[in-house]
């Protein structure tokens, strides 16, 4: 990740699955293995490239914004910077978080907001669980076929199948266009 942890960063909730190393790009490295964050939003579970990712903060308060899209709840302040919030579970169609991924209710459900970057746009993406980095074997990602939900195919640039639990590793690229 770039960047110190700051105060209001959020560490994981549990040890990747695999061995976790110095983010890659999103690349291939030369043992053929990827760095991604996983983290479960609204009830699945969801990776990014790590190298994309600034920081993870807990406890943020929301400025909401007038006009925006549903998709985009509003505001947060990351480091005096004005940061918008994704709410996956709206922007994908996937329906309302679970309960299991956050201990509040209402607006505030979320627990963690993973901030990424891609080319000149940022945003925070809304999350209850962040596991952590993991680096996975870049033959384990496979085309995104079983991921079928809502806009969920279009947004991904691959699948994983970590025992029989599917995670969406997100194209931030295009999410972010």
């Amino acid at each position: 990740m770039r960047g110190k942890a700051s105060k209001n960063s959020a560490t994981a909730d549990a040890a990747p699955s695999a061995q976790a190393r110095a983010p890659q790009h999103g690349r291939p490295t030369s043992s053929g293995s990827v760095a991604l964050l996983v983290f479960r939003a609204s009830g699945a579970w969801f990776a990014v490239d790590a190298h994309r990712v600034e920081e993870i903060v807990e406890d943020s308060q929301v400025t909401p914004l007038p006009l925006a899209p549903p998709h985009i709840p509003g505001l947060i302040l990351v480091r005096g910077r004005a940061v918008p919030l994704l709410a996956l579970d709206t922007f994908l169609g996937l329906g309302a978080a679970e309960p299991e991924d956050a201990d509040r209710s209402g607006a505030d459900a979320f627990l963690r907001v993973i901030v990424v970057g891609a080319g000149d746009m940022q945003v925070g993406i809304q999350c209850g669980k962040v596991r952590g980095v993991a680096e996975v074997e870049a033959g384990r990602l496979v085309e995104p076929e079983a991921l079928v939900a809502g806009r969920l195919q279009e947004f991904c640039r691959a699948q994983l199948d970590d025992n029989g639990v599917l995670t969406a590793v997100l194209d931030l690229e295009r999410l972010l266009a």
